[in-house]
């Protein structure tokens, strides 16, 4: 996980009270397990969000983005996938938990291993989400 993007506040409108929150998200650790084919690493990324309904919530619906990203040792960007997805809020429900599965592809160079490749896990968080982060850890 990215550290600066494993949670999310998301206001309404542009108050930064309690009252303004919507939801917050936040990713736990994810579960990664690789499989070996033909000189393609096949993983399997079991990310795990938890979703808060905030005060200000009307729709009773988190909507949130997501991406899984893989990397060489060096941290060269190889691919970056973004996902969404929407947690309702049921009945009297105020804290949901949600798991998706992603399964990407890696293709292998000659020479290389899975130990050449990181798989890395954030929330996508707009700049300004992203500021609040990080004066708020």
């Amino acid at each position: 996980m990215l550290k600066d993007a494993d949670r999310l506040v998301k206001f309404v409108g542009t108050g930064r009270d309690l009252t303004d929150v919507e939801y917050e998200a936040a990713l736990r650790r994810p579960f990664i397990s690789c499989e070996y084919d033909d000189n393609v690493i096949e993983a399997l990324v079991i990310v795990n969000l938890v979703a808060l309904r905030g005060p200000a919530d009307e729709d009773r619906i988190a909507e949130i983005a997501y991406f899984v990203g893989i990397t060489k040792q060096n941290n060269r960007e190889v691919t970056k996938e973004q996902f969404t997805i929407q947690i309702p809020f049921e009945g009297n429900q105020t804290q949901v938990v949600a798991t998706e599965e992603v399964e990407p592809r890696i293709p292998l160079q000659p020479g290389e291993t899975a130990a050449d490749y990181k798989v890395y896990v954030g929330l996508r968080l707009t700049p300004d989400e992203l500021q609040y982060n990080q004066q708020n850890r």
